[in-house]
């Protein structure tokens, strides 16, 4: 017992806490890639089609004298320009940073649940057997909406543990809370 509290009880939940911080942060680090993705591919586009539908390729080139280069030129660029609006609508950056953002916004409101749980049990307004139903309840529905949840990859997972060990925590005033207690072991 810690405090009169079940010490298991309090380190699941904060477990539960630790798993879906990562999970809602993994899925933002995905959702802000395929934003950047998309960003770029829109900017890329405008210039290629820009500059291949300008005239300043062609008179660049005819200034040197270097026509026949110029035209191929233009015509390599607007053949780029296809290939990057083509390849940006296959790949659908927007839609999948929507995707990514819409299943953070899920997880982050099962996170906010489970610590709304534990620090209901930590203030003592709930009991160990009302936290522990809620508990099993926020875990029966998180089970059912992680096999949903788009895919991320390594790289997402790495850039969301590099945040919340820096400057994203997600739960700044229980930290202090626990700071104040003395406690080491809190919920970041």
């Amino acid at each position: 017992m810690l405090d009169g509290k079940d010490e298991y009880l309090i380190a699941n939940l904060r477990d539960h806490i630790e798993r879906l911080k990562y999970t809602f942060k993994t899925q933002q680090k995905a959702a802000d890639k395929y934003d950047l993705c998309e960003k770029i591919r829109i900017i890329f586009g405008a210039v290629l089609t820009a500059t291949a539908s300008g005239t300043f390729i062609a008179m660049l080139f005819e200034a040197i004298g270097r026509q026949t280069a110029g035209a191929l030129a233009t015509s390599g660029i607007a053949t780029i320009a296809t290939l990057v609006a083509t390849v940006g609508e296959k790949m659908n950056f927007a839609s999948r940073a929507r995707g990514h953002r819409q299943a953070g916004d899920r997880i982050r409101d099962y996170l906010y649940r489970f610590e709304d749980v534990l620090s209901d049990y930590e203030a003592g307004a709930i009991t160990s057997e009302e936290a522990r139903i809620k508990r099993d309840e926020l875990e029966s529905a998180v089970n059912q909406i992680l096999p949903e949840l788009p895919h991320t990859t390594k790289h997402d997972y790495n850039r969301a543990e590099d945040a919340l060990e820096t400057n994203e925590h997600t739960s700044t005033a229980q930290d202090t809370l626990f700071k104040k207690k003395g406690k080491r072991d809190r919920v970041r």
